[in-house]
């Protein structure tokens, strides 16, 4: 349901047949969305996040969208690495908030 509405978009990367790498590209009409980024282990370190990104940022162009963003949870040096690679800029002065129903969810 959520792909037939128009909102979030998967893409893969692939070596031959095997899926080494996927982004979850979303929006909410103003802002693009990364999530989900993942790549093997196997093949980290190849470039295959950052076209991973590349394309997720093409696909919501497509859709009319010119602001990206990416929640990265610390520490994870190695995603924050990327997406300053990548030409996103941290924002100190935003909080992230959110309200669960369940602790554990």
């Amino acid at each position: 349901a959520q792909l037939a509405s128009g909102l979030q978009q998967v893409i893969g990367a692939r070596i031959e047949e095997r899926l080494v790498g996927v982004i979850v590209a979303t929006h909410d009409g103003r802002k693009g969305w990364l999530n989900r980024l993942a790549v093997h282990p196997d093949f980290r370190r190849q470039g295959i996040a950052l076209a991973l990104v590349d394309e997720a940022e093409r696909a919501l162009r497509a859709r009319g969208l010119g602001i990206f963003a990416a929640l990265v949870e610390e520490p994870n040096d190695a995603s924050l690495a990327l997406f300053t690679t990548a030409g996103y800029s941290a924002h100190p002065e935003i909080r992230y908030l959110s309200k669960r129903d369940e602790a554990d969810i």
